[in-house]
């Protein structure tokens, strides 16, 4: 990942109270060491697993993330890929009080997924690329990491750093439009940024589906996303008839 300096994404990590009151030198060491990646990413794969499984479905008076305690965040790293081992005092030393690393989880997971969109918008051979491979690759991306599952759920939880993710990535798409239709005309009415916030509440629908559809084991909606892009796009065109969006169906 290019931009990896988590000292400026954990506003909670150890510095919340006297007792774990750090120099910004020495946060960000901590910020930046791989157990403290590895703590967030553990915290991710819980979440995800527990929106995977469907039997936890019923248990709707459980209280929203009360089964993420610190025993479980040191357990899972134990289990993890990283093959790190985590500890009560190297938790608490990050994180004095749960609530600062959900807190923490949160940013980080908000983070991980603004950096790999935003890589899909880059990189890219200008026209060349079609809008179908695009849509696509976004949705892979969203789906391939457990930190950007957390980050859909965050999203209704109403966070100023999600609407502020959302806003990065219909400037994407913005940008990517730009590009993709320079010289082209848009109907009357329709601008390149209220396409692009369709797309990208498009690219987001098809990502709760394709999850959905996941834990249900049914249905791929990765070919239904390209044609509902592309026909988004198509639609939006003023194709020289020079009519409103509304009486283009006429």
């Amino acid at each position: 990942m290019e931009h990896t300096d988590l000292g400026l994404v954990l506003g909670r990590l150890a510095g919340s109270t006297s007792s774990t009151r750090k120099t910004g030198a020495t946060r960000r060491r901590l910020a930046n060491d791989p157990l403290t990646r590895e703590y967030l990413d553990a915290g991710c794969r819980i979440i995800a697993a527990r929106f995977a499984d469907r039997q936890h479905d019923a248990a709707g008076s459980v209280p929203f993330f009360s089964w993420i305690t610190q025993d479980s965040a040191i357990r899972e790293v134990a289990s993890g890929p990283a093959g790190l081992r985590g500890s009560l005092g190297t938790f608490r030393d990050r994180w004095p009080f749960r609530s600062h690393y959900l807190e923490d989880l949160i940013a980080y997971s908000l983070w991980k997924r603004r950096l790999a969109v935003a890589g899909v918008h880059t990189g890219r051979d200008g026209r060349a690329v079609l809008l179908r491979e695009l849509a696509d690759r976004e949705l892979q991306v969203l789906l391939a990491d457990s930190a950007h599952r957390v980050s859909m759920i965050t999203a209704l939880t109403g966070e100023q750093a999600a609407d502020d993710l959302y806003r990065e990535r219909r400037a994407a798409w913005s940008s990517t439009y730009r590009e993709l239709l320079s010289g082209a005309r848009l109907r009357p009415g329709v601008t390149i940024d209220e396409l692009a916030g369709l797309a990208t509440a498009l690219v987001e629908g098809f990502a709760l589906l394709t999850f959905a559809g996941q834990r249900a084991g049914t249905g791929n909606h990765r070919s239904l996303l390209g044609m509902a892009i592309v026909a988004l796009t198509a639609g939006c065109l003023d194709h020289g008839d020079g009519r409103p969006l509304d009486d283009s169906l006429a």
